[in-house]
């Protein structure tokens, strides 16, 4: 009898132990796998900062009217933030500065990186500049990790009706086209609250359509070339900006981080195309956060909620 008893007490204790060891395998595998997660979605392009540029200079062209400019740029970048505008006239031309806004609060908070000890606020990622009517009169240059990046094209000027821009502005507080602030240097256009909410729908919608496809296949495309077209480019990438840091660290650290990127639109898109038209780290890329995003990923989660967006995540996988 007691040795049944013996028998029986054995078996539950080698049961359990069995059990205890198969939690842990799983729980390893799980934290592996979040760990992987972090890790791709710190590589990936939108993450980063990185835009087609070659997309958005062809937008400049096509989409002279401000507000559809501001959408355009938003559907081809793959980040998890808004891409604000801010529209300055110039005498004879104008600027044009994208900026991500990084810490989510619907403005532009742009502090020089040598003024900016904290890492915080936004980052730009392109300006366009147009000064004239001549040959090659404009400049679309890369900032961030697409500093790299610079073309320079022709941009045809349109006849101005300026009794339609006085009233538009009188009645919105912004000029209809960007061009307008060739003719009236000295005003200004930022991105305005009230289209926050009109482009993050959009954006939203935009990822769940057959279009954001094909814009990921284009921005494929751009990204396989970019190494050799800019050899220079995997330094650039290998040294971010302390707010682009900052804003990896924090957000891959979040509540709710690894549920929402599973549930991301982009990561999905990415996962449905074929391998050979999926930009891979063959192109030569790293972002040089993927150590931290991981560590953070795992650690504490009682840093607050950050922006990220589940309907507008970035890619979940390595391209550089």
């Amino acid at each position: 009898m007691t040795n049944k008893i013996s028998s029986a007490v054995m078996v539950c204790v080698v049961l359990i132990l069995a059990l205890c060891i198969y939690g842990v395998i799983k729980a390893a595998k799980r934290a592996k796998q979040r760990a992987q997660a972090a890790d791709k979605w710190t590589n990936s392009p939108g993450t980063s900062g990185f835009i087609n540029l070659d997309e958005i200079q062809k937008a400049s062209l096509e989409n002279q009217k401000t507000e559809d400019f501001e959408k355009r740029v938003n559907e081809i970048f793959e980040g998890d933030n808004i891409i604000l505008l801010d529209v300055q006239g110039q005498q004879n031309g104008f600027i044009i500065t994208a900026v991500e806004d990084l810490n989510d609060n619907a403005q532009l908070d742009v502090v020089p990186n040598a003024q900016n000890s904290s890492g915080t606020g936004d980052e730009v990622v392109f300006q366009l500049t147009v000064r004239g009517s001549g040959a090659n009169n404009a400049i679309l240059q890369g900032k961030g990790v697409n500093k790299d990046f610079k073309s320079t094209f022709n941009y045809p000027m349109p006849n101005i009706d300026r009794n339609n821009a006085q009233t538009h502005y009188r009645q919105y507080g912004y000029y209809p086209y960007y061009s307008y602030y060739y003719y009236y240097p000295g005003y200004r256009y930022y991105t305005p609250r009230r289209r926050y909410g009109i482009l993050d729908n959009h954006v939203s919608s935009y990822r769940t359509s057959p279009s954001y496809r094909n814009q990921v296949e284009k921005n494929n495309t751009y990204m396989a070339g970019y190494s050799s077209r800019y050899p220079g480019s995997s330094s650039t990438f290998g040294k971010p900006s302390l707010t682009r840091a900052n804003y990896i660290n924090k957000t891959a650290s979040s509540p709710g981080f690894q549920s929402k990127l599973s549930n991301s639109s982009t990561m999905k898109t990415r996962n449905s195309l074929p391998s050979s038209r999926n930009a891979t780290s063959s192109s030569g890329f790293k972002s040089g956060l993927a150590s931290r995003s991981t560590s953070s990923s795992s650690s504490s989660r009682s840093s607050r909620s950050s922006s990220f967006r589940s309907s507008r995540s970035s890619s979940g996988f390595s391209i550089f």
